[in-house]
């Protein structure tokens, strides 16, 4: 498949031909354009007036995203696959800041466990995780086997911790997608962690798949979360690899076990790069069998209909949403500015310029 053209044998699909398209003054988007197209068809079929501003506005400000930045390849391998990994030359994160991001997160690692985390070496030191049930998996290994020995700490809260990691949840490339998934308008910032792993079992043999998404069943193909992981180390397999099943955003139920583990594939990929993927994709990590740290920032996002992992929105220090290098963006994603959150004045616009409070009550308020 080429991300544009027309598939064969458009011409029998019962979008293709159907009359209505033809007053439309938004033009129907073929096939390549994704999910933004989709939602444009499935809105002019149902009567949906697409050419109102809401929703109009936010087809034509992804298409324009996708487009300058040149991600339409990326964005058809999310439709398809669920997942796309976006190389660094084309996000821009230079090596240079990934390895800034590396130093800062092995010092909070260490500030908050008291190890000593070295990159090629990996941790002195052992950590009790005995009380700990990581995403609900532990004890659930295949065949009923004991709970695996975690080894791999979690970081939250980045965003706050420095500009660096602020500047990162709100890369133009890896939005633009996440945005492709959720909605440009309904995307916000649900929390920014990051994961450091070592030499272990992991999450045992069900490889901790899950899907990320978790709101109430019945699912459709809107991504009610999404999320960026950034790794900042090489991702081979037996250095600890992401895990997930391609294609299994569109089955929208949770997975079903063997068969997420039987089907999982690993995610290779250089140091630097983003996987993004969406919300309701099978996923998991395998296990690392090497030495050294598998070190990964994870960005989620949600659906602006979905509580947020952090409570960004009342908690976020605001002079620090000021300090990245798109403070709008980054204002935006949080829900600073969000409807209903504070009351706002109204101005009252009348019907005829100039017009006395005798001529009637207003025409719109805005």
């Amino acid at each position: 498949l080429k991300p544009s053209g027309s598939r064969p044998g458009a011409s029998d699909h019962p979008f293709s031909s159907a009359p209505e398209r033809r007053s439309l003054s938004v033009p129907v988007r073929p096939r390549s354009a994704g999910i933004a197209g989709r939602r444009s068809m499935a809105a002019s079929r149902l009567g949906v007036d697409v050419r109102s501003p809401g929703v109009a506005k936010g087809l034509q400000l992804q298409a324009k995203a996708i487009a300058d930045l040149k991600l339409e390849k990326y964005a058809l391998e999310l439709e398809m696959n669920g997942l796309t990994v976006v190389p660094p030359e084309v996000t821009g994160v230079t090596l240079e800041r990934v390895d800034k991001m590396v130093e800062l997160l092995l010092a909070r690692g260490e500030e908050l466990t008291g190890l000593h985390f070295d990159l090629d070496g990996g941790v002195v030191g052992e950590i009790d995780y005995s009380n700990l049930n990581l995403l609900g998996l532990a004890g659930q290994g295949i065949g009923g086997e004991p709970p695996p020995k975690l080894t791999q700490i979690q970081i939250v809260q980045l965003a706050q911790l420095d500009r660096v990691f602020r500047d990162l949840a709100i890369n133009p490339a890896a939005l633009a997608l996440v945005r492709q998934m959720v909605g440009h308008q309904d995307t916000r910032l649900s929390s920014t962690n990051s994961f450091i792993k070592w030499k272990g079992g992991g999450y045992g043999s069900n490889l901790g798949m899950h899907c990320d998404q978790s709101t109430p069943l019945p699912w459709g193909r809107i991504a009610m979360n999404a999320n960026v992981n950034w790794c900042l180390t090489d991702y081979t397999k037996e250095g600890g690899a992401f895990a997930y099943v391609p294609g299994s955003h569109l089955r929208h139920h949770h997975p079903v076990f063997p068969a997420a583990v039987v089907q999982a594939v690993p995610v290779e990929a250089k140091r630097g790069s983003a996987i993004v993927f969406h919300g309701q994709l099978w996923h998991g990590a395998f296990p690392k069998k090497t030495d050294g740290l598998r070190v990964t920032i994870s960005n989620y996002y949600r659906h602006a209909t979905v509580v947020p992992q952090e409570d960004v929105q009342n908690t976020f220090p605001r002079d620090l949403a000021k300090d990245c290098d798109d403070p709008q963006t980054l204002r935006g994603i949080i829900g600073f500015d969000a409807s209903y959150t504070k009351q706002t004045p109204f101005l009252l616009v009348r019907a005829k310029k100039g017009a006395g409070k005798s001529d009637g009550p207003p025409a719109a308020r805005l």
